[in-house]
């Protein structure tokens, strides 16, 4: 037969598995909040990084093109004298 003691220390470890449960699901939107906080920092660094890498061919390409007119130049100015 069941005891009074064992339903009593049944409902306790219950309870105890009831509080871990709603403190584990908070603790699981809690990271499913600051997960979506880092994509969103993530995908923001990924714009920048893809601007900068725009940026850094649209640089470059002006310094080759700087560069072949120096070329051009230097080429004319030996070709005249």
């Amino acid at each position: 037969m069941i005891s009074v003691e064992q339903i009593r220390h049944l409902e306790s470890k219950v309870h105890s598995a009831v509080e871990r449960i709603r403190a584990l699901a908070a603790e699981n939107r809690t990271l499913k909040e600051r997960l979506g906080d880092y994509e969103a920092r993530i995908n923001e660094f990924q714009r920048l990084i893809d601007a900068f890498k725009a940026e850094q061919s649209e640089i470059e390409s002006g310094i080759v093109s700087a560069l072949r007119q120096l070329d051009e130049l230097e080429d004319n100015v030996d070709a005249s004298a």
